[in-house]
């Protein structure tokens, strides 16, 4: 952050943020400035952004580079169904969500555009596979949604996870 700072600023390395947009890292500020980037976790090949932040570092500011990060890579936009028309995925428009969403989120987001009640709904991966999602506090990602591009509605609150 001081090469950066000293390069692009005023010096002031609270006025810079280096953040991490591949490897291991992706998606993370890299803010301890004791370590090299090797042992902040980032590999020779790893694509850094240093970013300049206007007036410093404010209390709870996210850097843009971070911000770009969930939208782009980070966001799922998953179709979806109504429980009474279940052939008709493109009558509602897709849900743009973390894939680091739990899947009550999913659920919620999903039941507001249907204007139903959330828990008279349950998720299932496809019309075609018709195991419902049981364990709704699991993100996307864990539930193996994190690059799917539906899911199915059904009428019915979710079973009890086993």
């Amino acid at each position: 952050r001081r090469a950066a700072a000293l390069a692009w600023s005023d010096g002031n390395i609270e006025s810079v943020a280096i953040v991490a947009l591949s490897g291991m890292q992706a998606g993370k500020e890299l803010t301890d400035d004791g370590l090299t980037l090797l042992g902040c976790g980032c590999q020779p090949a790893d694509v850094l952004c240093a970013e300049v932040l206007p007036g410093g570092r404010a209390e709870g500011m996210v850097p843009q580079a971070v911000q770009l990060f969930e939208t782009k890579r980070n966001t799922a936009h998953i179709t979806f169904n109504h429980p009474d028309r279940p052939q008709y995925t493109e009558e509602f428009p897709s849900v743009a969500i973390s894939k680091d969403a739990p899947l009550t989120e999913l659920k919620a987001r999903i039941a507001e555009a249907l204007e139903l009640d959330a828990a008279t709904l349950h998720l299932c991966r496809s019309h075609h596979a018709p195991a419902m999602f049981k364990d709704e506090s699991r993100t996307l990602r864990q539930a193996g949604l994190a690059d799917a591009s539906s899911v199915f509605v059904g009428h019915g609150a979710p079973c009890a996870p086993d």
